[in-house]
C-alpha cells in the first residue's frame, strides 16, 4: 500500500509519463505564503509550476501543505486525512480536521470541538489555541474546550477566519470583525461579510471581504483601501505590501502574481466533448473553455456558468446548461436551439453527440437537420435522460426505467422490473451489449436476450464506448471493461479526485472530467488493462 501511495504522489507531482496528466485551474486562491499560492486546483509555486494539481489546498505553514488529500511536506504525506488548517505553536504543530477535530501533533492528542463542520482556521493567542468553524469559535488548552462568544448577535457565530500576532487577536465573521480586549471582545466597525484577515508582526491589521474589497485598520476603526477588489479569499502581509488572494487570482498592489488565463476555467468538470481541433470543457459554475493542454481559452458571454452537457455535431458544438437551454456554435457566435431551430420545445433534459432528449420525446441528427420522435402514449409526460442505438431500436433512459422504441413500427415498450433501479442516468452501446447506468443500482447490461447487473449499488454518472472497451464514471472512481475483465482507477493510480462526472475520447486520448480538474490519459486502450486495479 505504501508503494502505491508513493507511486500516486509521483504522478500527482508529475513524471515523464504519468498515467493521468492533470489539467486544472489555479484561479481561485485559498491561502497564501511568501513562496507559493494555495488554490482550489493545487499549489502554485511563484517560482513556477503546480504541485498537487487538481487537489484543493487549504492551508500553508512553512514547508507544510494542508489539502483535501492530507498534509504534505517535501512530497511526503504525513497525514492522509483531509486537513483544513495548520498552526505552529511553541509546543508543536496543530491541524484542523473535519467534524470539529483538532490534532496536536506533539502529543498525538485529538480534541473534539462541538461542531460537525471542519476547523477551517487556527490561531495562537500566546496561551491557547483558537479553533474556528463556520459554526463558532473555541479556545483549546489543557483544561479542555471552551466556547468563545464574540457578541449577542447570532450572525457573529458564523466565524470565517481568525488571525493573531502576539497578543493581538482578530476574528472575522459574517457580522464583522471582532478584536480581543482583555477578556472581552469588541467590534471593529466598518466591514461585514469578512472573508480574510492578516495581522502584521507590528500588529497592523488588514481585513478582506466577500463583496466590499479590502480594509485597513486605522486608529481602532476600519478604512476601505482597496474597494474594487471583489471575492477576497486570503491576505498576507509582506515587506513589499499586502498580498490579496481572490477567487480570480492573487495580487500585490494591483499586479497579478501569476497568470492563469491559459488554464481550464474550473476544476469541477461536468461536461466534455472533442471536436477535430479542440477539447471542450464544461464546468459547474465556472463556465466553458476549449483548446489543448497549455493553451485553453475561456468562452465569454454565455447565459450561465453551469454547463451540464456537451456534444459535437458536425462542425458545431452543442452546449446544454443546467436550465435545459441549448446553444449551438463553435464560438464566438452562438445560436439558441429550440422552437426557432425546428425543435418542438425549447427545454431539454439531456444531450449527446447526435441526440437531444426532452419531455415526452427526443431528437436525432439527420444530415444538417434534426428528426423529432414523440412516441405516444408510452412516453407521454416522461422526462428522457439518455438515448442510445442498439439492435436496430432506440433505447431511452428515464426516471421511470428504460424504453425500447422501434421507429419503423412505432412500438415503444417500457422496461422496469429487469433493472436494478428505475432511474436510468445514461445509456451506451458497446461490445455488442446495451449498458444502462442507474442512480443507485449499478450498471444494467442487456445482451439482446436477458439483463444482468454489474457494479451493484454503484451510482453511474457517465458511460463512454471506445474501440478498447467501455469506460464508466462513478463517484468512487473510473472503471473500464472489455465485457470480460474489469479495471478500476482511483487515487492510487494518480487521480486527484475519484468523483468522475464526464468522459470523452479522441483516438487513443481519454479525457476524464472530475471534481479535481480534467484528466488526460494517453494510450488509453493499451494502458487500461495494464495500469488499472482488478475489480474485486
Amino acid at each position: 500500500m505504501k508503494f502505491l501511495i508513493l507511486l500516486a504522489l509521483s504522478w500527482l507531482h508529475g513524471t515523464d509519463d504519468p498515467l493521468f496528466r492533470v489539467h486544472c485551474s489555479t484561479r481561485q486562491v485559498t491561502c497564501l505564503s511568501e513562496a507559493a499560492v494555495g488554490t482550489s486546483g493545487g499549489l502554485r509555486r511563484l517560482s513556477g509550476g503546480v504541485e498537487l494539481p487538481g487537489v484543493p489546498v487549504r492551508a500553508l505553514c512553512g514547508s507544510l501543505i494542508a489539502s483535501d488529500c492530507g498534509v504534505y511536506e517535501d512530497g511526503r504525506c504525513l497525514d492522509a486525512r483531509p486537513t483544513w488548517s495548520l498552526l505552529r505553536t511553541p509546543a508543536g504543530l496543530v491541524s484542523g480536521l473535519a467534524s470539529g477535530r483538532v490534532r496536536f501533533w506533539d502529543t498525538g492528542q485529538e480534541v473534539l470541538c462541538p461542531t460537525d463542520a471542519p476547523i477551517h482556521s487556527l490561531a495562537w493567542d500566546g496561551e491557547r489555541v483558537l479553533a474556528a468553524s463556520n459554526q463558532g469559535l473555541w479556545s483549546l488548552d489543557g483544561q479542555g474546550v471552551q466556547e468563545v462568544r464574540l457578541s449577542s448577535n447570532p450572525v457573529a457565530s458564523t466565524v470565517t477566519c481568525v488571525a493573531a500576532s502576539g497578543d493581538r487577536v482578530l476574528v472575522g465573521t459574517a457580522a464583522g470583525v471582532f478584536r480581543r480586549k482583555g477578556k472581552d471582545w469588541a467590534a471593529l466597525p466598518g466591514a461585514v461579510n469578512v472573508s480574510a484577515l492578516a495581522v502584521a508582526p507590528d500588529g497592523h491589521a488588514w481585513v478582506g471581504t466577500a463583496d466590499a474589497g479590502v480594509y485597513e485598520e486605522t486608529a481602532g476603526s476600519l478604512r476601505q483601501t482597496l474597494p474594487t477588489i471583489r471575492g477576497v479569499t486570503a491576505l498576507l502581509c509582506t515587506p513589499q505590501g499586502v498580498v490579496v488572494g481572490t477567487d480570480h487570482g492573487a495580487f500585490l498592489e494591483g499586479r497579478p502574481l501569476y497568470d492563469w488565463q491559459a488554464e481550464i476555467s474550473g476544476n469541477q468538470v461536468t461536461a466534455l466533448a472533442c471536436s477535430k481541433s479542440d477539447v471542450w470543457v464544461g464546468t459547474f459554475q465556472d463556465g466553458l473553455s476549449h483548446g489543448r493542454p497549455g493553451n485553453w481559452s475561456r468562452v465569454e458571454g454565455l447565459p450561465s456558468s453551469w454547463i451540464n452537457q456537451l456534444g459535437v455535431s458536425g462542425q458545431e458544438v452543442l452546449v446544454r446548461f443546467s436550465s435545459g437551454l441549448v446553444l449551438s456554435g463553435a464560438g464566438p457566435y452562438w445560436r439558441t436551439m429550440g422552437r426557432s431551430s425546428g425543435w418542438p420545445k425549447d427545454w431539454t433534459s439531456g444531450l449527446g453527440p447526435d441526440w437531444v432528449a426532452t419531455l415526452s420525446g427526443f431528437y436525432t441528427r439527420q444530415g444538417k437537420g434534426w428528426k423529432t420522435y414523440v412516441p405516444k402514449p408510452a412516453l407521454q409526460g416522461v422526462t428522457v435522460t439518455g438515448v442510445a442505438r442498439y439492435g436496430g431500436s432506440y433505447w431511452l433512459g428515464s426516471q421511470n426505467g428504460a424504453y425500447c422504441y422501434d421507429a419503423a413500427s412505432g412500438e415503444c415498450r417500457q422496461i422496469v422490473r429487469e433493472l436494478p433501479d428505475s432511474w436510468v442516468t445514461c445509456l451506451e452501446s458497446s461490445g455488442g451489449k446495451l449498458w444502462a447506468g442507474t442512480f443507485r443500482g449499478g450498471l444494467a447490461v442487456f445482451d439482446g436476450h436477458r439483463w444482468s447487473v454489474e457494479l451493484p449499488g454503484e451510482r453511474i454518472h457517465c458511460l463512454l464506448s471506445t474501440p478498447s472497451g467501455l469506460w464508466v464514471g462513478t463517484p468512487r472512481g473510473l472503471l473500464w471493461t472489455d465485457g470480460r475483465e474489469w479495471r478500476r482507477f482511483g487515487r492510487e493510480q494518480g487521480m486527484p479526485s475519484e468523483v468522475v462526472w464526464s468522459l470523452a475520447a479522441r483516438g487513443e486520448e481519454l479525457w476524464v472530467g472530475t471534481d479535481g480538474g480534467l484528466l488526460e490519459m494517453r494510450g488509453a486502450g493499451r494502458r487500461a488493462r495494464v495500469c488499472g486495479v482488478s475489480r474485486t
